[in-house]
């Protein structure tokens, strides 16, 4: 059986999708940030800070793919030293790959490159707001 450190070898450190610090206020606490913590322990990675999102965006249930798109466009930017090459991103669920694919982008911008995308769990737009999570193999 295959273990997360064969599946991601070659990878530098862990980020994760940061919350808008009105959300982070909210909510007290990064769902993503607590799993990236954990997978960097474990994976012995460091914790690579950096990415932060600029603007707050609506919540994504309920949008389609263009419009989830659309609401998370420029919402993320890598603030401090240039990000390394082969990280891993962590975000706690990926349903359109939306808010994962803008956050990469601005990674790449700033000049670092994602290895991977990890997630806790997958979800269909149609069965949302229900929770869907998936197992390694």
């Amino acid at each position: 059986m295959a273990t997360i450190e064969d599946r991601l070898p070659g990878l530098t450190g862990l980020t994760y999708v940061p919350l808008h610090p009105i959300r982070l206020k909210e909510r007290g606490f990064n769902q993503a940030e607590r799993l990236a913590r954990i997978l960097a322990r474990r994976l012995a990675l460091p914790l690579v800070d950096g990415l932060r999102r600029v603007r707050p965006t609506g919540q994504q249930v309920g949008l389609t793919e263009a419009e989830r798109r659309q609401n998370v466009a420029g919402a993320f930017a890598w603030i401090g030293p240039r990000p390394p090459a082969g990280l891993g991103l962590v975000d706690d669920v990926c349903t359109t790959g939306a808010t994962l694919t803008a956050a990469a982008r601005a990674i790449l911008e700033a000049g670092g490159r994602v290895e991977a995308m990890l997630v806790l769990g997958v979800a269909s737009p149609q069965t949302l707001p229900a929770p869907a999570v998936t197992f390694p193999e």
